[in-house]
């Protein structure tokens, strides 16, 4: 039982021993990658992009904000009938007895 324990805890070192280098292998070549000049230049672009649109995203809120307000669409003033006809009219693609609207399928 002891030698196979201590095969078992070999084997398990000796795994430990491949991950580590395959991870100093890999740190290496991502750092060669990122410091070299156009490495360098690529993450430049990329910090530049993402301070864009920090500096843009409350802009976009702002935006939002005001155009929900003015382009509200509600039914708070149509009767129940009336909406449910004006539905229908437009699911089964015919005119509205309400005047001349713009049909979902043209």
């Amino acid at each position: 039982m002891d030698a196979n324990c201590e095969t078992l805890t070999g084997l398990m070192r000796s795994a430990a021993r491949r991950h580590v280098i395959r991870a100093k292998r890999a740190t290496r070549r991502s750092a060669t990658a990122v410091f070299s000049t156009s490495g360098v230049r690529g993450t430049a672009k990329e910090i530049a992009w993402l301070a864009t649109h920090i500096a843009m995203y409350p802009l976009g809120l702002a935006e939002e904000r005001v155009r929900k307000e003015a382009e509200r669409h509600n039914l708070d003033g149509l009767p129940p009938v009336q909406i449910v006809t004006n539905l229908q009219l437009l699911w089964t693609n015919q005119s509205s007895p309400l005047g001349n609207h713009t049909r979902c399928n043209g």
